[in-house]
């Protein structure tokens, strides 16, 4: 699975689990998963200046 893909998953499940005021604990899960995402994707795209899309 893709970065991309994987960023859009865990924003989904984090949109969904504040919609059902799920737990502080759940919420804070899926927003950890989105920021660890996030990370890897400029990591690997945009090393040393380089951009690959």
């Amino acid at each position: 699975m893709g970065s991309k893909n994987k960023i859009e998953r865990a924003r989904s499940m984090l949109h969904c689990a504040i919609s059902k005021n799920d737990c502080k604990e759940t919420i804070l899960k899926y927003s950890r998963q989105v920021d660890r995402h996030i990370i890897d994707y400029y990591r690997n795209n945009f090393r040393k200046g380089r951009c690959r899309n």
